[in-house]
């Protein structure tokens, strides 16, 4: 079986804590798993759905033109398509893949998978 080795992998994390009790906690072990398995991470802790956009801009933008995969798993409780700040305020999931999509290099593909855990 013919194997492909991808040599420069990044993962961001961002998770909300507001009413999500072991929220750091579950981050946390994701980001192990992640560093387990060869990725470059970044864990940061989101508030508002403003400071999520900012931080997922940001580390987009500080990926270095190398990488080969960006995984970025969002954390944190919602309803209906949307995820809920800590203000209460919701941000649909596709509004966050589209503002994502903008942000990537054009030459770079954007594969979704969305996991919704109940």
């Amino acid at each position: 079986m013919e194997q492909y080795k991808i040599d420069d992998q990044h993962v961001l994390i961002l998770y909300n804590p507001h009413d999500r009790e072991g929220a750091s906690d579950e981050a946390i072990v994701l980001e192990y798993v992640f560093e387990d398995i060869g990725f470059k991470h970044r864990l940061c802790e989101w508030n508002s759905t403003h400071e999520l956009l900012s931080m997922m801009r940001e580390a987009v933008q500080a990926l270095p033109s190398t990488a080969s995969v960006l995984v970025v798993c969002v954390m944190s409780h919602g309803r209906q398509g949307s995820l809920t700040d800590r203000e209460g305020v919701q941000v649909p999931v596709n509004y966050i893949l589209n503002q994502l999509k903008q942000d990537l290099p054009d030459e770079t593909p954007l594969v979704c998978v969305l996991i919704v855990q109940f």
